[in-house]
């Protein structure tokens, strides 16, 4: 089988791609910013040092990863779109104790956006859903 890269898609399919790869960062270091190598300028950033995920070596099958700490880590993009997407990332979470959102942000009512249950269920959710 051939080997696929996401850059290979028409300009107009991708809207961001982030390769941990290119970080170059050492083991445990903050990550402030990842840059969108699909060429659309989506970067995702985070400016406070408390809320910055780490960088892991070597984490999943021999490549890097970025880890949050599953209670205040996150990044943030310009991504803004009311069509439909598609999303592919590859997690794997330690715990179950609450639940972990993917994309999107908590709530009291909720949330909205891709999150892991605390069953280990993947949804989307809306408010209140």
């Amino acid at each position: 089988m051939a080997r696929w890269y996401p850059f290979e898609l028409p300009y107009h399919w991708l809207m961001a791609h982030y390769d941990m790869g290119t970080l170059g960062l050492s083991n445990g270091a903050a990550v402030t910013a990842i840059p969108d190598s699909s060429l659309n300028d989506h970067d995702a950033a985070q400016a406070t040092g408390g809320n910055q995920p780490t960088y892991v070596t070597s984490a999943l099958n021999g490549l890097g990863a970025v880890s949050f700490d599953g209670s205040d880590d996150y990044l943030t993009t310009n991504i803004r779109s009311s069509r439909n997407e598609a999303v592919l990332a590859v997690i794997r979470p330690t715990s179950f104790a609450a639940q972990r959102f993917i994309l999107g942000s908590p709530s009291p009512t909720g949330g909205r956006g891709l999150r892991i249950t605390t069953a280990g269920k993947v949804e989307v959710s809306r408010e209140g859903t």
